[in-house]
């Protein structure tokens, strides 16, 4: 329970600090962002998933908060959405790439 508390506290400690700088931006100045899950194509990261809350935690307004979960969209989708930033993650199981790989999957490459 100790370290519990302490983790939460350590937590806490950093957060505080980010949320009140990003409290202070107009939502007419927060970047639209677009969060692709790794695994797939098109897969955002709405509402309920740690994407979401990274984004909306850093201040930007997550494209896809209107989802559940990291359903696949149309293409067509993100475009309409219009996003000033896209973040696709490159990472996840058998997709693995950077320093440590020796064989990155080919779109990597």
């Amino acid at each position: 329970m100790g370290v519990w508390k302490r983790g939460c506290g350590d937590l806490v400690a950093y957060t505080e600090p980010i949320e009140s700088v990003v409290s202070e931006i107009p939502d007419d100045q927060k970047k639209r962002v677009y969060y692709e899950w790794c695994t797939g194509t098109y897969k955002a990261y709405g509402s309920g998933t740690g994407g979401h809350e990274a984004l909306t935690g850093a201040g930007a307004i997550n494209v896809a908060a209107e989802l559940t979960g990291c359903p696949e969209v149309d293409p067509e989708w993100v475009i309409e959405q219009n996003p000033d930033i896209i973040i696709k993650n490159v990472w996840y199981g058998e997709n693995q790439c950077g320093y440590e790989t020796e064989d990155p999957p080919p779109y990597i490459r």
